[in-house]
């Protein structure tokens, strides 16, 4: 029953199935619209702050607003407070009115500190280095002279030092007197260290380390 177009449009599903992993019978949340109000911001433009024992996400709209990260994007509270108050107008029952008002009341509670922990971070001594996620951003790279192709982070850092370092040096990184990547990668081929580079030591571990040693 249904002939040839019943076969037709299955064949067509199974082919899509196929070629996308993706079932046509659920949204998959990869594909979700981003939040309302969203924007796109660089590395640099983001920073994480703690302030009073609280951590804060801060992005530069601007000035320096909190908010959180969805997916690749920001959204700042004050945005996400306008998008629920939107919802509370069209909402139908009495559960889903209770349940924005409370949403909206924490979020209106968190903003004002959030407000004075960004304005306060994002003045002089802010790193641009880094973005709040312990990824060496573009300034970073030339920063430290670490190629742009590569992708570093501090906490591959940490294990690399562990694993590399730490047996010999024990004290952090920081207290070394060459943190950039030229001068590391050639320092560890010299005595007493004697590391073959990039055969026994990895230029992505070097960069790693000169991560961490100047977060």
């Amino acid at each position: 029953m249904g002939g040839r177009g019943y076969l037709t449009r299955h064949l067509v599903v199974a082919t899509l199935v196929l070629l996308t992993g993706v079932s046509l019978h659920k949204s998959p949340t990869a594909l979700a619209a981003p939040p309302k109000g969203s924007i796109d911001l660089n590395s640099i433009q983001i920073f994480q702050t703690s302030v009073n024992g609280k951590l804060y996400v801060c992005g530069n709209l601007p000035p320096y607003a909190p908010g959180r990260i969805v997916g690749e994007r920001f959204i700042a509270t004050k945005t996400e407070i306008k998008n629920l108050n939107s919802a509370l107008k069209k909402a139908s029952t009495a559960k889903k009115i209770k349940s924005y008002k409370a949403k909206i009341k924490a979020l209106k509670n968190s903003v004002i500190a959030g407000n004075s922990a960004c304005a306060i971070s994002s003045g002089p001594g802010v790193n641009p280095n880094f973005d709040i996620f312990g990824n060496v951003t573009a300034v970073g790279k030339v920063t430290f002279g670490i190629p742009a192709s590569m992708s570093v982070n501090v906490n591959a850092g940490i294990t690399a030092w562990n694993q590399t370092c730490n047996g010999c040096h024990q004290a952090s990184p920081k207290s070394l007197s060459i943190r950039s990547f030229p001068g590391i990668s050639q320092r560890i081929t010299q005595s007493p260290m004697n590391f073959m580079v990039p055969g026994e030591v990895s230029l992505e571990k070097i960069a790693s380390i000169v991560a961490f040693a100047n977060y």
